[in-house]
């Protein structure tokens, strides 16, 4: 059986709906003025905005279960994680304890990106070791652009951009050729290096594309974007700062 909240969520899109229904035949009929029509629509479009906050807010409070997660699916990451996390009493004391849906939302997003990495293909380049030895921590905050910029003479946002999307299976889901990949991402190095920019240059697009990924990935922000938005940010992240001049946009207004 349906709560009460859905029902009167449920009633008051119908008496919405009638009233659109009634405003459309005023207006077919030639009853209905301009100013009248626009007062309406206003007053429609605050209702229905109202509506959906008022859905958006029983949803949010609604708390999630774990029945569709199976405690084997749990890595041994995710649980030391849980561990570590949810049970310092000494913390929880002086706040709110955790909710089941933040709890269940750590454990989802765990397992999704321990799906997601351990499910990646094997790209059809060669790695030297030293930088695949550097790219296994690509997942932490601690990731050391500047170390894989030396190592890799100046290929830094390269080698994250390979790495990434692979990991995240954008190569397999938008057939995306590797070697095309490889050149692209090449072409934004020699955009990054045409200003001589100490800043805004290849160590910076590989730390920001690896800042993105660790955000996405460590906060469980990524579950709920789809597959083509995760692109956007990555993609997003490698571009940013293209040919970038090191002035500001207003230096570039008032020179020409």
């Amino acid at each position: 059986m349906l709560d009460n909240s859905y029902g009167f969520h449920n009633l008051a899109i119908r008496k919405h709906a009638c009233r659109l229904r009634y405003v459309l035949h005023q207006l077919n009929g030639g009853q209905l003025s301009m100013d009248d029509l626009k007062k309406n629509l206003e007053y429609m479009a605050l209702l229905l905005e109202t509506e959906c906050m008022n859905e958006t807010r029983r949803i949010c409070d609604e708390e999630d279960d774990l029945a569709d997660v199976k405690p084997e699916a749990v890595s041994d990451e995710v649980r030391k994680w849980l561990a570590a996390t949810f049970t310092k009493q000494s913390v929880l004391s002086k706040r709110e304890k955790p909710k089941l849906k933040s709890v269940a939302n750590a454990i989802l997003t765990g397992i999704f990106f321990d799906k997601m990495f351990r499910k990646s293909q094997v790209l059809l380049i060669s790695t030297p070791p030293e930088i695949a030895a550097l790219m296994k921590n690509v997942n932490s905050w601690s990731f050391d652009c500047f170390r894989l910029n030396e190592v890799s003479e100046g290929h830094a946002l390269k080698y994250v951009g390979l790495e990434l999307f692979n990991r995240y299976r954008f190569l397999d889901r938008y057939k995306i050729p590797v070697q095309i990949l490889e050149n692209y991402i090449g072409a934004l190095e020699v955009g990054y290096s045409k200003h001589n920019n100490p800043y805004h240059n290849v160590v910076h697009a590989a730390d920001v594309t690896a800042s993105s990924h660790f955000m996405l990935s460590q906060t469980g922000f990524a579950t709920s974007l789809s597959d083509l938005d995760i692109l956007a940010v990555i993609f997003g992240a490698m571009i940013h700062d293209y040919q970038h001049t090191g002035h500001t946009n207003n230096f570039h207004i008032q020179t020409g």
